[in-house]
């Protein structure tokens, strides 16, 4: 398994599927590093940047690293919000779409 393997939440894959399914673009920037997005999408000509945290972890698991903070920071002193999705319903309800 390389470094950034085990940093992937498991609910990623399905949120992914989920957003494609529903006409979302996704690419997958988790592998990037330096606090990047675990996502970026395009959407009804709008570009996203989304984090991923696995719904099911404890509070502290959820928790941004320090290079995501920066990023969000960075991005929120741009006028730039980044939800953060736990689960498939939180990324459909963003995007306007029904929830399963």
């Amino acid at each position: 398994m390389n470094r950034f393997a085990r940093k992937i939440d498991g609910n990623q894959g399905v949120i992914i599927a989920a957003l494609r399914k529903i006409g979302v673009q996704v690419i997958d920037m988790s592998r990037a590093g330096s606090g990047m997005t675990d996502l970026i999408c395009f959407y009804r000509g709008f570009t996203y940047p989304c984090e991923v945290k696995n719904g099911l972890k404890t509070p502290s698991q959820k928790c941004l690293t320090a290079d995501q903070i920066k990023f969000h920071d960075t991005a929120r002193a741009a006028g730039v919000m980044i939800p953060i999705f736990e689960s498939v319903n939180d990324a459909l309800r963003f995007f306007g779409a029904p929830v399963e």
